[in-house]
């Protein structure tokens, strides 16, 4: 799933849905992808976390900018946006 999302890079060939190579945005959005509550990715940011699970949901421009601020407010996570959620689990 991860690849198919664009998240991993597969280390040779090509993913393909309907003969479309992913990730592709239009693909991920007629298949549909859900995951687990919790799931997070600690290879990405906090940050890159939140905008990954934002485009999930659809949200865009302020809409998007706005939520992704609300969330680090909610769960002061200011200082470690930047950072990879596995530095961020091992503190």
């Amino acid at each position: 799933m991860k690849m198919i999302a664009g998240i991993e890079i597969p280390s040779s060939g090509t993913i393909q849905i309907n003969d479309v190579r992913m990730p592709h945005l239009g693909t991920l959005n007629k298949i549909g992808y859900m995951t687990q509550s919790d799931a997070l990715y600690n290879e990405l940011t906090a940050l890159e976390n939140l905008e990954f699970f934002a485009t999930i949901y659809r949200l865009k421009g302020p809409l998007k900018k706005e939520r992704i601020q609300e969330v680090i407010e909610l769960v002061n996570l200011d200082a470690d946006l930047k950072s990879q959620l596995a530095t961020i689990q091992e503190e």
